[in-house]
């Protein structure tokens, strides 16, 4: 499984690939077309209802090494070093700020989920932005950023931070999930999203030109 960046709203084109989901919790509190590749156990506090910030935490055990152990919470400000790092890997050498960081960790409408090792350093992150949408009558979400580091990568992170979004969406009664791919750019393949339950659809990014830098 490739895991480096997926970016919904930043440096895709217009030939890029969009995916859609649709959560739906079953009886097991899991979204419908997503698939759990394990049962291994985790530990998890109480999430907040619709309103709040989420404060889930939990570990993932990988091994017998302690080393390869990491746990997925929230984000928070000490991390913006450790953010900066995973985004200069990705490509984006100015990415994560003081500023930045401090408003997207503070927005309303934004959940930013870290992927920790054992010495709380960040491997991997989501951004999942949601609001209100008139058309669909309800939320609609989109992973803006999903980032995995090198060292990281094919040992599950990606999976375990989507999880998170999507519960996460679900616990907002969301109508729908997205996300867009770049084509050449993202290091998430495309069968890393359907198989975690989004579907392609039909549409294009575009994106207004004279705001570029």
């Amino acid at each position: 499984m490739l895991e480096h960046l997926a970016v919904g709203g930043c440096k895709e084109e217009s030939g890029g690939h969009r995916f859609s989901s649709t959560p739906r919790a079953s009886r097991a509190g899991s979204a419908k077309g997503v698939e759990r590749t394990d049962q291994q156990p985790v530990s998890s506090k109480t999430r907040p209802r619709e309103t709040g910030r989420y404060n889930t935490e939990r570990t993932v055990k990988t091994g017998s090494d302690l080393a390869d152990d990491f746990k997925i919470r929230p984000a928070r400000r000490g991390d913006r070093e450790g953010v900066a790092e995973l985004l200069r890997e990705a490509g984006y050498a100015d990415g994560a700020d003081t500023n930045i960081m401090f408003w997207v960790l503070n927005h309303p409408e934004i959940d930013v989920f870290v992927a920790a090792d054992s010495q709380e350093r960040p491997v991997g992150y989501l951004s999942l932005s949601h609001r209100p949408q008139l058309r669909l009558r309800g939320r609609i979400a989109t992973i803006d950023e999903l980032v995995v580091g090198a060292s990281w990568r094919d040992r599950e992170v990606g999976t375990r931070l989507l999880e998170s979004a999507v519960e996460r969406a679900m616990a907002l009664s969301a109508k729908r999930i997205e996300v867009s791919t770049a084509d050449g750019r993202s290091a998430f393949p495309l069968d890393f999203w359907t198989k975690s339950g989004f579907q392609e659809i039909d549409s294009k990014v575009l994106r207004y030109s004279k705001l570029e830098r």
